[in-house]
Formats: C-alpha cells, structure tokens, sequence
C-alpha cells in the first residue's frame, strides 16, 4: 500500500478548512442579497405584520394604507354609539362631536416597522420575521371636541332629567340683565361622563354605554348672582345705548342696528361654573334675521378689473373683486365692537363669494401698456335735421364700441359688438348710399346713416395700429372727407369691420366725439411696429352715367332736370409698411412687409328729376301711366265737379260767386261750377284745383198801393 505524504494530508485539511469557512459567508452573502431584493421589491410597503383596530395594513403601498385608515375613519365616525343617561338613551354620531383618527400619523408609524434602526436594525428585524413573526399593533389615534361632546352632555342631562341641578347663571332679556338662581337636582360628572363617551369611540364593538347620575348641590349662591347682575348692568346698558352702523367703504355700504334690535340680542353668560367673569355678546340669529331681509342691499356681485384709458392717453387699472357676501359667522363680534366704541360704528363684515371673470392681476397680464394709435376724423355740426340726425349716429355708436377689450388672438367685428342700428336703439334716420347715390330717408339702410365715419376712423386705428385686417369695405363713392382708398363704409349684417388682434396683448378701444370730431384710440403693446401707409395714383378712369330720381311734382312733358353734376370713377391701391424690430416675436429677425389693398370707386352719376311716368322701367318709383291735365269741370254741379277733381289727386277748393262774377250770368247756372283754376295743363297731386260755383240771386220788386 502506497504511502501518503504529509503534504497531501495538509492539502486536503487545508481544503476542508476552507470550505468549512465558505459556507457561513456564502451564506450571509445569499441572505444579504435576498434581503437586498426583498428591500427592493417592497420598497414602499408597509413591512410585516401591522393592524391598526384589527384592520390589517401589512403589504399595502402607501396610497392603499392610506385610504384604508381613511376608510377606517369613516366606519368609526358613521357607527352610532348607545349612550343612556336617566333611564332614556341616545344615539351619538362620532361625527357630531368633531371624531376623528389621526390618519397621517397611523401611516407614518406602520411605514416605519421595519425600517427603523440603519441597515442593521432592519436586516436583524428582517431575519427575525423571515418566518412570519408577531405582528405589530399601531394603536388608534383619535381626536375628538371636548366643547362639542360636553354640549351634547348637557342636551342629555335637559331631556333626560326632570329635575336637573342648575348651577345658576345669567341673562338678559330686552336689555334688562337678570340672575338666574342655582337649584340643587340630578346631574352627571362631566369628565367621567366624557371619559366613559371617549372610550365608546374607539370601540369597534359598539358596546351600549350608560352614565351615572347624582344629586349635584350648587356651589354658587343667589346673592353672589345678584351681585354679578350689579356689576354688569352698566356695561350693558352702555352696549345697547345708541343705534350702532357698520359700513363699507368700497363698494359703499352702510347698515344700521337700532336700539330695539341690539336689546332684543344682547345675551350674557358665565364664562364658566366656577368664575364670576361674565360675557356680554350679541345673539348673532336675530342680527342675521334682519340683515337676510335686506340682504339685496347689502351684498355685492363681482367686480371686474376694468382697464380705463385716462384722459392724457396713460392706461391704469381699476382693481377687480370677488362677490362680497354677509359673513354671518362675523356678524356677533362686529356688532358687539361696534357697541362697545365711542363712534357706534365698524366695519361691516363681508366674505367673498365668485370671483369676478376679470381679475386685477389677470388685466395686468393683458400688458395693455400704452397707446397705439389715435385715429380723428371730422365732419360739419349743426345744419339741418337730416345732417343732425348724421351726427347723434355718429356718437351713438362710438359709445357703444367705447371700452371694448379685444383679447389675444380673438376677432373683434364691429357689427356683433354693437348689433343692428335701429331706432329703439338710440339711432335715427339719415342719408345713406343707395345705389349709385346718397338718399334719404324712407330705406332701412337709412337708420344710423353716417355710422361709416365711425367706421372709417375705427379701421384706422386698426390700419396703424398693425392689427390683422380680416375684412373691411370702402365706400362705393369717394368722400374726400376719408382717406382715398383708407377707409371703411357699414351695413347690417354686411359690409362688416372685422380685425383680428394678432399680438400677445389685449388691444382697449376708447372712443371720443366732439361737435365736429370722433376719436378712436386703440391701446396695447404690439412689440414696438413702425406703421406708414402709402397710395398709388389714381387710375382706371370711369365716366359718370346719367341717374334719374322721381319727382312726382314735375310736368310729365318737362326736360329732365339737372340736380347734381357727376364725378368719374376710379381705382387706387393702398399700401400698409410694417417694420419690425428685431427680436420681435413675429419676424425675429426684424425688417418690413407690405400689405396691399386695391379698391376701385364708381363714379358719381349725372343726377336728373323727372316725373315718375318718365323714369327706366326697371327703376324702384317708375309707374306706367303719365297723369292726364286737370279736366274741365264747367257746367257741372258743384258735388259732381268735386268728386271728379279729387279723384284725379288734386284737392277742391269751393268758392261761390255771385250774380255775373266768373260767368255766372243766369239763374239756369244756379249751383253748377261757372269757372275753374287751372283749366288743362299738368298739375301736381294734392295742389288746389279753384271751382267757382253759382249762387244766383232774383231781384224783387216792390209795388206800392195808391193813396
């Protein structure tokens, strides 16, 4: 048998030694790593084993454990508790006395098992629960309102027992202040009675409670009442002494308490049953009673931020508000405090409601900096009615586009802003352009004639302001009152002004008019625009035509008669330079662009009167049969003669004659027209036709007897 070296001996021991030390460490190092993983996989659970009231937490993430607390609370605060007092029992809502568990520090204790104590800790506390170990109960926190529960302990006491002690107190009724007298009856502890009641909260058992009753002896005594009645009483009457009035500055309001008023709500009460320290307060439900019946004069709607363009063209802000309310929680105490001044007033306490639609910081962030352009145009005041009449349309609209604010982005048309012109409206009639000229008045493009100068001062405004020209119509005929080409008529619904505000500010339109002038500003900021027009040549040179307009006074067989000489028509095109600066948001990189507009104006036409009979056929007052002469109604009688006169239009005018005046030469003329004025020729409707009737009167003769 072969010999074993002592070197192979040491080689295998040495072998057995190091695996025998291997196996620990492996080991620990495969323990390390699956806690390692575990930590990982359930990082942001509640480690372990926890219960909170026999609900179980263990596994949940943060958000489950929560909302499970939370659920926990709502069971709790929604299970009534069994509570008798002297033989009649209650039901008591946690909730009604202000119940509560404290859900954020219940998580935070079950996030922190197994995870307090460094690595260490939590690897030992790991190893030690690798076969399940015990679980950790986290103990209800709660809270709960003492004043609230001890409230509910005194309804008990006065429902449930006839002959309650009474510790004696103090009131006040019409402002007289009176001591109540103590009387010794049953009672309970308060404090075990709300210890006994605390505990039942947290019971998930919902175990009926009963709590013990006593006969309680007051302590204080009548005379000790009486004598805090005397003491108080001059602080009374000094609280109820004068009406009282609360008001605001802004928005002004002011509210007045009368002395009947403040008497029947002064209360007094002991601040507590050992002490002779008294409170006087004010009952706040007849204070509200009476301001809830006045409550439309009182409260306030929203108020706006309002951006007002000041007379020397700077841009201030009026400051918005929310809708201010009556603060019935505050009423009391402002009511007391006022009392108790030397002036008998205070502030009115209100609380805010809805916020305005425009608040003072969001007119701020409108950067509506600084003018833009003023735009004037101007026109001839006074003259007569019809040139008046153009004036008051005018300023009617410029009042009424005054103040709008065109956000970032919208579009602004002058037709939807102001609405359709009419009479109830505050417009009138004027001339307006009908067809190939300027007529008046019995067209309903005749009410608000003259709104086109506003329109025309208004596009403007938009023109250099650098605003987006989305649609706008010049004149058909030239005024040389406008810029050739720069300016824009209005109709209802069309031809419309429309301009989209195509910067990041909000653009305000502020109107002015004078007797002979209207002013429209646009203000804003449009990032420092250069604005300059231009215009080309006139060109396309059109002829005027001829125009006849009815007059039904002229004699059918006169020539046409000239009322206005015509002026040619032409086209001329119309420039928009716009020079950016650089950076500017639009073109960064600065430089100009050009916007053009061509326009071409008819011309004013030869304008002719004519009878109606004589007009085109195709024109609006043409009628088709010419009027006859004035026919001769001599030799007929008088009511034959008048009915024909005015059946052809004209008006009968009667005048008798008497024997041999206008052809009335015999008595057979009696009654018959002798004469007429005009007889034939062209007459107009509603002149006077003259008719001389008869009226022949027979001599008498006188014969005398002889003597």
């Amino acid at each position: 048998m072969a010999a074993v070296s002592d070197t192979g001996a040491m080689s295998r021991s040495l072998r057995i030694t190091l695996i025998a030390a291997a196996v620990p460490v492996a080991i620990v190092l495969w323990a390390t790593g699956v806690f390692a993983m575990d930590r990982v996989s359930n990082s942001g659970e509640v480690l372990g084993t926890v219960t909170v009231a026999g609900t179980d937490l263990g596994g949940l993430d943060e958000d489950e454990a929560r909302a499970t607390l939370e659920g926990l609370q709502e069971q709790l605060s929604t299970m009534p508790i069994s509570v008798t007092v002297a033989g009649q029992t209650f039901s008591l809502l946690p909730s009604e006395v202000g119940f509560q568990i404290d859900v954020d520090a219940m998580l935070t204790e079950a996030m922190a098992n197994g995870r307090d104590g460094g690595v260490t800790g939590q690897f030992g506390w790991w190893l030690g629960n690798l076969g399940g170990g015990d679980p950790t109960q986290i103990h209800l926190v709660t809270g709960y309102s003492q004043n609230a529960l001890y409230d509910v302990l005194d309804q008990w006491v006065t429902e449930s027992i006839d002959n309650p002690a009474f510790e004696g107190g103090i009131e006040v009724v019409d402002g007289e202040v009176r001591a109540l007298y103590p009387s010794t009856g049953l009672g309970i502890d308060k404090e075990e009675s709300a210890g006994l009641v605390a505990a039942a909260l947290v019971d998930l058992s919902r175990t009926p409670i009963e709590l013990p009753t006593q006969v309680i002896t007051p302590t204080r005594t009548n005379e000790e009442l009486d004598a805090i009645v005397a003491r108080i009483e001059a602080d009374a009457a000094d609280l109820i002494d004068a009406d009282i009035t609360l008001s605001y500055l802004t928005p002004p309001v002011s509210v007045r308490f009368d002395q009947t008023l403040l008497a029947e709500s002064l209360r007094a009460r002991l601040t507590d049953s050992e002490s002779d320290d008294v409170e006087l307060y004010f009952d706040a439900d007849p204070l509200i009673t009476y301001l809830l019946g006045i409550r439309d004069q009182i409260e306030q709607p929203p108020q706006d931020a309002e951006i007002v363009a000041r007379w020397d063209e700077q841009v201030t802000i009026v400051p918005g508000r929310s809708q201010l309310l009556i603060d019935e929680s505050k009423v009391s105490n402002a009511v007391l405090q006022a009392a108790r001044s030397a002036t008998k007033a205070g502030v009115f306490p209100f609380k805010e409601g809805d916020p305005p639609n425009l608040s003072t910081q969001e007119a701020e962030d409108l950067h509506v900096d600084g003018l833009l352009y003023r735009a004037t145009t101007y026109f001839t005041p006074g003259g007569d009615w019809m040139n008046q009449n153009r004036v008051k349309n005018i300023q009617r609209i410029a009042e009424e586009a005054d103040g709008a604010l065109v956000m970032p982005g919208d579009t602004f048309s002058l037709n939807d802003y102001v609405g359709q012109r009419t009479i109830e409206d505050g417009y009138f009639r004027a001339g307006a352009i009908i067809g190939p000229v300027v007529q008046c008045c019995d067209h309903p493009a005749n009410i608000g004639g003259g709104v086109s100068q506003f329109t025309t001062t208004m596009y403007n405004a938009v023109f250099f302001s650098g605003l987006q020209d989305v649609e706008h119509t010049p004149h058909t005929l030239y005024f040389p009152r406008y810029p050739m080409g720069r300016e824009a008529t209005l109709g209802y619904p069309s031809p419309d002004l429309v301009f989209r505000n195509n910067t990041d500010a909000a653009v305000l339109i502020d109107t002015e008019t004078g007797s002979d002038y209207v002013t429209v500003r646009f203000y804003g900021n449009n990032g420092g625009l250069e604005i300059e027009a231009g215009l080309s040549d006139q060109r396309d040179w059109v002829d005027p035509s001829d125009y006849y307009v009815a007059n039904p006074a002229m004699d059918p067989d006169a020539e046409p008669e000239q009322t206005s000489k015509g002026k040619a028509g032409f086209a001329v095109t119309v420039f928009r330079y716009i020079t950016y600066p650089e950076g500017h948001p639009d073109k960064p990189e600065g430089g100009q662009i050009t916007n053009t507009w061509v326009w071409r104006y008819d011309p004013f036409p030869n304008v002719f009167e004519v009878h109606p009979c004589k007009l085109p056929e195709d024109h609006r007052d043409y009628v088709a049969t010419c009027p006859s002469g004035v026919p001769s109604v001599i030799g007929k009688q008088q009511s034959t003669a008048v009915t024909q006169i005015e059946n052809g239009g004209w008006v009968a005018d009667v005048v008798t004659v008497g024997n041999n005046v206008h052809n009335c030469l015999s008595v057979s003329d009696n009654g018959k027209v002798t004469d007429q004025s005009p007889t034939g020729g062209f007459l107009a409707p509603e002149e006077e036709v003259t008719l001389y009737v008869c009226n022949w009167t027979t001599e008498t003769t006188t014969t005398t007897a002889a003597p």
